[in-house]
């Protein structure tokens, strides 16, 4: 009998042009899709970082913006009730 033996070759994906571009400008979302099965580890190692980097600054980024809309709404409330002392006067 005559058997039919196959080997799983690795495929080599390579980091095409869209997915390069979209883990620049949105590494959040297209950074994963360098762990699927065939991409180097170079291509790993180089994204990690940017990813965690990218990570950071959305994080500092929604903290800041909390911070200033807790600031507008405070200064809003003062004026608010110095207002209604003026008006109770």
């Amino acid at each position: 009998m005559d058997e039919v033996v196959t080997t799983a070759v690795a495929q080599k994906r390579r980091v095409s042009f869209v997915l390069g571009f979209g883990i620049f400008f949105f590494p959040i979302v297209f950074g994963w899709f360098v762990f699927r099965k065939g991409h180097s580890t170079l291509a790993r190692i180089v994204v990690v970082p940017w990813l965690i980097l990218a990570l950071l600054g959305f994080v500092v980024t929604v903290t800041a913006i909390k911070q200033a809309f807790d600031q507008v709404n405070e200064s809003h409330a003062i004026n608010s009730q110095s207002a209604q002392r003026e008006r109770s006067q």
